[in-house]
């Protein structure tokens, strides 16, 4: 192993010297790959895994430094040949470093506009993007529901509405920005505002409406969040909600903080006594679709949301305490060790058969086996 460091040999006194000198150039290049193999080695494996029958070599996490050029060389030995062949690989440089989270105004009401910032962030690997979003806390367990589809690269955003701040905890609501580099590296900031409810629900359920039906299709779901947060048991305006994404199911975009936001606005909407056979199409379909994407992974959260959902449907369960309160920690623990622990919960209202939700749990067994792998 090589990196790409200062020469030692190099003279910067004497190159400035020489600098416009044509008939005596200084050549001694100012970089220059130097074997580290003694801190490096190659035989380590808690540093790489190697096999000597198999030309890979697999680099284990925070071995190499950020912004380093590295020379992998790869020695080859033949009975009477030998040679070599070089690699450059590039490591990233270090997540962005803290800058700050500010939301204006920080407490209102639910319908008051606020402008959410991020200034001050810095990094070496430019540009920055941002994902602003806030958290539902679900049993204990804190969930990321974002305002956008995908990381953009603007510092700020303005937002129309909030949904209801938790009503136990003086209706405080979390707000998160995430901050990547183009390489993947990230770094989190939090901030707790408060968003009461406004003076008129049924009004602003209209306005809500309204705005979602107007809406593009990335801002969809936000806007029927804040919808159901209003009034989250009214069956009227969970009809309406389960209609405008019928209405929009071909133009949502399917990245994965939006499939997420998407299923625990389902998650919402079931433990609130929401049951229909609509409702159970459109998790199917959004399953299928988290599936095909490669949203479902063992260390997110999103297979966690969809059990709880089909969970949520058992019949016969004791009422969970938070459903109809328009809480947010309504949803099982799941998550421990790369396995999902779904704890059964109930309904307000009415009950499904055990034949309809036999129908529906072995939909989800035979069109989606990996969830239950």
């Amino acid at each position: 192993v090589l990196a790409y460091y200062p020469n030692p040999d190099y003279d910067p006194d004497l190159a400035q010297e020489r600098m416009n000198d044509p008939n005596n150039p200084y050549t001694v290049d100012q970089f220059t790959y130097i074997d580290q193999s003694d801190r490096f080695d190659t035989r380590d494996q808690r540093l790489f895994r190697t096999d000597p029958g198999l030309p890979n070599i697999i680099i284990q996490p925070n071995v190499l430094q950020p912004s380093t050029k590295y020379k992998l060389r790869l020695n080859i030995e033949l009975t009477n040949v030998t040679g070599f062949s070089d690699i450059v690989i590039e490591t990233a440089g270090l997540p962005p470093r803290p800058g700050r989270l500010e939301v204006t105004p920080q407490n209102a009401s639910m319908d008051t506009p606020r402008i959410v910032s991020a200034p001050d962030w810095v990094a070496t690997d430019l540009p920055l993007t941002y994902s602003f979003g806030y958290i539902k806390f679900v049993d204990g367990n804190p969930l990321d529901s974002a305002f956008n589809a995908d990381p953009q690269q603007v510092s700020s955003k303005e937002l129309s509405r909030l949904v209801l701040g938790e009503e136990s905890n003086n209706y405080t609501l979390y707000l998160y920005v995430e901050v990547f580099t183009p390489y993947g590296a990230v770094s989190r900031a939090e901030v707790p505002v408060q968003s009461f409810q406004v003076d008129n629900a049924t009004q602003a359920a209209i306005d809500g409406l309204d705005a979602a039906a107007n809406s593009d299709a990335s801002n969809l779901v936000n806007n029927l969040d804040y919808v159901l947060s209003l009034d989250p048991t009214n069956n009227d305006t969970q009809q309406q909600v389960l209609d405008l994404l019928e209405q929009n199911a071909n133009n949502l975009p399917t990245t994965p903080s939006q499939l997420q936001s998407q299923a625990l606005l389902y998650s919402d909407l079931v433990a609130n006594g929401e049951e229909s056979d609509q409702l159970l199409d459109q998790v199917e379909r959004l399953v299928q679709t988290s599936a095909n994407s490669g949203a479902i992974t063992l260390d997110g959260g999103l297979a966690g949301v969809y059990f709880d959902i089909f969970g949520n449907l058992m019949p016969g369960n004791t009422p969970s305490a938070a459903a109809g309160t328009g809480a947010s920690t309504r949803m099982s623990s799941f998550r421990k060790e790369s396995s999902f622990n779904v704890e059964e919960k109930g309904l307000a209202g009415k009950r499904r058969s055990n034949l309809h939700f036999r129908y529906g749990a072995t939909r989800l067994e035979q069109n989606h086996p990996q969830l239950l792998a």
